[in-house]
């Protein structure tokens, strides 16, 4: 048994709360909080786990649990740095570029054609429209969009080309609306992980519907205490980040909102890891 477990034990003991009941306020399996105790990591599902699973069981102790990590971290399982997912945004760069020169093209291409037919019919007629007194019929007015002598080429072309920007614009608008998701990625016990997806920026909001701990952490688990608070019934409490964040609540009596989405499966002891997708954990 190692020392933090012995202290661990020791702690439970005291307070005379069996193995059962810690499993039940920690909501952490029993085996592994017999694990902890015993200084068998290797059964924990993971360092990262393993870590937070002993502060977690501080905590429901009583103990300071960031003074007990510091004291024992030359023993406790090293937690590994999280992956970050790569963006597609140099893909959807390359994709307009694409497009913008195939739009380009196009409109070339066209502006080509019709002069081509231009100056076919104005050959045409001047090579077989000689009549008896050698004059030359020229070919009849265009009608349309170039019956007015004032309107060149050039000035189809710069419709087209301020055609084009507006489609561009409205194109990187509609990308901008894109509403943000939230998604479960993971849930080991009472630790939820989620991830924000489309957004550079975390809209916290709990209610509370009677007295509950609660503890904001900037990263991870381990991170920069950012606020700890105690609310009331009836409380709501908001909190906005760019940075992935960890949550801690003391027991049920709370709904958490993520972005507006509410998040479910708040129970006693809930942890929740936020993150922004794309941003690394600090």
């Amino acid at each position: 048994m190692s020392d933090l477990g012995e202290v661990l034990k020791k702690t439970r003991l005291e307070q005379q709360y069996t193995l059962d009941q810690m499993e039940e306020i920690t909501k952490i399996r029993k085996s592994y909080l017999q694990a902890i105790e015993e200084g068998k990591y290797n059964i924990l599902p993971g360092n990262f786990y393993a870590r937070a699973f002993i502060k977690s069981y501080a905590e429901a102790l009583g103990l300071d649990s960031n003074h007990v990590m510091e004291l024992y971290k030359n023993v406790l399982p090293q937690a590994y740095a999280q992956p970050t997912n790569a963006t597609s945004t140099g893909r959807r760069k390359k994709a307009l570029n694409v497009d913008k020169v195939a739009k380009w093209v196009s409109l070339l291409l066209f502006i080509s054609f019709f002069i081509l037919i231009v100056v076919v019919i104005y050959l045409f007629v001047l090579l077989n429209g000689e009549s008896d007194d050698h004059s030359i019929q020229m070919p009849e007015p265009v009608t349309g969009r170039f019956a007015d002598s004032d309107e060149s080429v050039e000035t189809v072309f710069n419709d087209a080309e301020e055609n084009n920007v507006q489609e561009e614009l409205a194109e990187e608008q509609a990308e901008e609306v894109v509403a943000s998701t939230v998604t479960l990625v993971e849930q080991v016990n009472n630790v939820y992980t989620y991830e924000v997806a489309n957004t550079d920026q975390i809209n916290i909001k709990i209610e509370y519907t009677g007295r509950c701990w609660t503890q904001i952490r900037k990263g991870d688990a381990y991170g920069e205490v950012l606020d700890e608070i105690t609310p009331q019934q009836d409380d709501t409490y908001t909190f906005e980040s760019q940075n992935n964040v960890w949550i801690s609540l003391g027991n049920s009596n709370a709904k958490l909102y993520i972005n507006d989405v509410e998040l479910e499966g708040t129970d006693v002891g809930m942890r929740v890891q936020i993150n922004v997708a794309g941003v690394n954990s600090i």
